[in-house]
């Protein structure tokens, strides 16, 4: 059974995948995910193309994630497809959603009202960007034109944010955050970054195997920094999530303190 705690996140474009754009939006979805206690079990980056969509989705929903959250194609040209390849992939038709029409009505009279623009019409590649699922429902954009969706379906729950990182942050914060937080099951994380000087990884790899036999449930990582005049620098992430602050922190320091006496040995 799916643990609302899990998650995974599906890039679209073509842009991250021919290395014109930086995939910004998954860092910051891992990261707020992380935060508040969530786990990200995998993460997809696909082209903009209907059965490369359908295909990362139609894995996440077999596997063992509660939260699908795709980032990108929600925009009014040809090759926004996300909400489409969805919608066919899950057989569920497409239609107008007037809550969401509403909102990007919301959004052109407000740059009217602020002279932006000088007039609009509802044409139809904006009314494209209120195509949904039946089901689905809008998550509202404070900084852009296209709305969010969320779509329950199988058990899971699918979101759809912007590719624009301003405008998926803000739907991710004022939105998704707030619904995810009233499902996940509460979790604590406590973690460290010890800095080491003068040993290389191949020096502290048997310390690290011996740690990670033993304390399983706690993440313990070695990323070298380089050298600095000569000298190699290590940072260690010692990481730890439970079901309370003080677990959590009882674990990370046991581990640190372990690490303190082995590593004095070398």
């Amino acid at each position: 059974m799916s643990s609302p705690n899990n998650f995974n996140i599906i890039s679209v474009g073509n842009e991250l995948l021919n290395g014109h754009t930086l995939n910004t939006n998954l860092h910051i979805l891992c990261k707020s995910i992380e935060n508040i206690g969530g786990f990200v079990s995998r993460a997809y980056i696909v082209k903009d193309d209907f059965a490369e969509i359908s295909f990362a989705l139609n894995n996440s929903i077999s596997d063992d994630s509660f939260w699908i959250i795709f980032s990108g194609g929600l925009g009014p040209t040809y090759d926004d497809i996300t909400i489409e390849a969805i919608s066919k992939s899950l057989d569920l038709p497409l239609k107008i959603n007037n809550d969401a029409l509403d909102m990007i009505k919301a959004y052109y009279d407000k740059l009217l009202k602020t002279k932006i623009i000088s007039n609009y019409n509802l044409t139809t590649t904006r009314k494209k960007m209120a195509l949904f699922p039946i089901g689905g429902i809008p998550l509202k954009n404070n900084i852009g034109t296209a709305p969010g969706m969320l779509l329950s379906n199988s058990n899971k729950k699918i979101i759809c944010l912007p590719g624009v990182p301003v405008e998926m942050q803000d739907i991710l914060n004022c939105e998704v955050i707030p619904l995810i937080k009233s499902k996940i099951i509460k979790k604590f994380k406590k973690e460290i970054i010890v800095s080491l000087n003068g040993f290389t990884e191949s020096d502290i790899s048997p310390i690290l195997e011996l740690l990670n036999f033993k304390y399983p449930d706690v993440y313990i990582k070695s990323h070298p920094k380089g050298f600095n005049e000569g000298i190699s620098e290590i940072q260690l992430v010692i990481s730890s999530v439970t079901n309370s602050l003080s677990n959590s922190s009882d674990r990370v320091n046991e581990v640190l303190n372990l690490w303190n006496e082995m590593i004095k040995k070398n």
